[in-house]
């Protein structure tokens, strides 16, 4: 077998074959032989030498998606117009008004029927309230914008909340039940200053997203 000149556009060209076909399909329904009859050539082969699994071209698709997700946090963090609690507003409003965060909730699989999925998930939210969230409530407690002397635990239950309790993914809900979970959390957070980290705009785009997995899950 000739060697691949350009194995970097053959790994480009199948994450974007995929994610087209996961955004037409869903996750389940897409197999590893649906991307490769749109290939345009390419061996089953070929496909598994550069990625072992259907599972590790889904992790490459969301590496793919959310690429410049890190510089637009970073870019939040050295803001230097904005307090602590401002700061966290801006993550999540980023974080929830992502184009790629729509995307997402239109190819992803039922996370409670995939505990590979669940588990990286997991993984990323503890690295992202160590390097994101944390730093940002040590300069709110600093600046006095953000009430609170656990700012490991208080990252942690942030993420925690909003990646799985909030997550439609996780706990399958209807938009009124994500609302109504909302408004509890925005009662809880008013004890660290934080009532309007989740704000009616978030809760909004929550709704969108319930409804979304529910439309995607009928395919």
């Amino acid at each position: 077998m000739a060697r691949n000149k350009y194995p970097e556009q053959t790994t480009q060209k199948i994450i974007d074959v995929s994610l087209r076909l996961f955004l037409e399909k869903g996750y389940d329904h897409t197999t590893v032989q649906d991307i490769v009859d749109h290939l345009g050539g390419l061996t089953k082969g070929a496909v598994y030498h550069h990625f072992k699994s259907k599972e590790e071209i889904f992790e490459a698709v969301l590496n793919s998606m959310f690429a410049s997700k890190d510089s637009r946090l970073h870019a939040i963090m050295r803001d230097n117009q904005l307090n602590g609690r401002e700061k966290l507003c801006a993550v999540v409003s980023e974080s929830f008004g992502d184009p790629a965060q729509e995307q997402l909730f239109i190819i992803a699989p039922n996370m409670q029927a995939n505990a590979r999925f669940l588990g990286a998930q997991i993984m990323q939210v503890q690295q992202a309230s160590r390097q994101y969230i944390e730093p940002i409530i040590r300069e709110g407690m600093a600046d006095g914008s953000i009430q609170t002397d656990q700012p490991a635990e208080l990252a942690e239950l942030l993420l925690l909340i909003t990646n799985f309790w909030l997550n439609p993914l996780v706990f399958e809900m209807e938009a009124a039940q994500v609302a109504s979970k909302c408004r509890l959390f925005q009662v809880l957070l008013s004890h660290f200053g934080l009532a309007d980290w989740i704000s009616e705009k978030e809760i909004a785009r929550l709704e969108r997203y319930c409804e979304m997995v529910t439309q995607s899950r009928k395919k």
